[in-house]
């Protein structure tokens, strides 16, 4: 016999009973959630006090509080993946969530109202193996072309607007009638009958242009473009999407090169591609479609920029504050007519940072998961 077992008295098979059992204890994971809730109730629910049957019909409700207390404790990740599921996880609730026990029971008469506290267990393997199985039936695709910008420089100009003056060369060459002298969007000029001509008609010319004051950006494709790309992958594929470049497209398909499109959104004040533009992608898009229709059902098309709009100092943390604008929309090309089925319209995120690099990041980051869940929200609701 081996030193080891003689010394310590512990059979080789004892030993190797403990590891098998926790060895398969890992593997069966299962958590333990607690969780409350509170039922209005009406008389005739129960007698005297809450009974086995009263508890009986607020099941239901206790298992969605215990669900509600385990998904506010996972990560973002797994939140997504159970979001892009809610409808088939909700209809295997009952089994997913076991061992449920009411561990409070309370009846506040005044108000009607019945306060429990209940303990469940969920069971994870059940959950992920679940989770595995939905994912691995997902084959909708979504070609995706959603550009960062950054300002690559910024003119300011004073632009002046000239107005018309016909009103004032009329003025110089007869007289004023008081009842015709009013207050315009030009001028303000007195009711006087004794206003003289020449006093009128300086009003009107002094207010004969208008300065407004704009700004001219020159954009460019920003530095953290492929990460934000991996990012927008990353969120789609945890949904359940499968997601393709439109430099694929484009090769594979016959569309623009991804350089000279980039060059178009990027180049474009708005963000937008020109209407020539936007059809030859589509077109690629549905062409593709066709292509590719063994493997997955490319289904949408998601075009849209997202712009550092300005990056400050912040006073809270003495750091940077970057501020990013999104613009994206969704086009379901399975569609004769590419109609618009998701979209994200000027919402702006922000970040902030030690350095003004970081403070990018950060923002953008944070506008892909932004963007891309509400998006997803809304898919999911087609």
């Amino acid at each position: 016999m081996n030193k080891f077992y003689a010394s310590t008295g512990v059979s080789r098979a004892v030993l190797i009973a403990l590891y098998i059992f926790f060895f398969f204890s890992e593997l069966s994971l299962a958590a333990t959630v607690q969780a409350n809730f509170e039922v209005n109730y009406k008389s005739g629910l129960f007698t005297k006090k809450p009974n086995k049957k009263t508890r009986d019909k607020v099941l239901p409700m206790a298992r969605e509080a215990l669900w509600k207390s385990f998904k506010a404790k996972q990560e973002t990740a797994t939140l997504r993946a159970l979001e892009a599921n809610k409808e088939k996880i909700n209809e295997k609730l009952s089994e997913l969530i076991s061992n449920i026990e009411f561990v409070d029971e309370r009846v506040l008469k005044d108000e009607k109202i019945l306060r429990y506290v209940v303990r469940g267990v969920v069971n994870e393997n059940q959950l992920n193996v679940f989770l595995v199985d939905s994912k691995s039936g997902g084959n909708i695709g979504v070609v995706a072309l959603i550009l960062p910008r950054a300002v690559a420089s910024e003119k300011a100009f004073d632009q002046t607007i000239k107005k018309d003056v016909s009103a004032v060369r009329e003025s110089k060459s007869k007289s004023i009638d008081a009842s015709s002298v009013e207050e315009s969007d030009t001028s303000i000029v007195e009711k006087n009958l004794e206003s003289s001509k020449e006093k009128a008609s300086a009003g009107l010319e002094s207010s004969g242009s208008q300065i407004n004051r704009s700004n001219e950006r020159i954009w460019k494709l920003a530095d953290s473009a492929q990460t934000v790309d991996s990012e927008i992958q990353r969120y789609f594929t945890e949904a359940n999407f499968q997601v393709v470049n439109y430099s694929d497209v484009a090769a594979e398909c016959g569309s623009k090169p991804m350089e000279e499109v980039q060059a178009v959104f990027i180049s474009s004040p708005t963000g937008q591609p020109s209407s020539a533009i936007f059809k030859e992608i589509k077109s690629a898009s549905k062409k593709c479609r066709k292509v590719v229709a063994e493997e997955m059902d490319l289904r949408y098309l998601a075009i849209g920029t997202m712009d550092v709009d300005s990056v400050i100092r912040d006073e809270n943390s003495g750091g940077y504050r970057a501020n990013v604008l999104v613009n994206i929309k969704v086009y379901d090309v399975s569609k004769i007519l590419a109609s618009t089925v998701a979209s994200v319209g000027n919402q702006m995120n922000y970040g902030v940072d030690s350095t003004e690099k970081s403070a990018v990041d950060r923002a953008l980051g944070r506008s892909a998961d932004e963007a891309i869940r509400l998006i997803i929200s809304q898919l999911q609701q087609k």
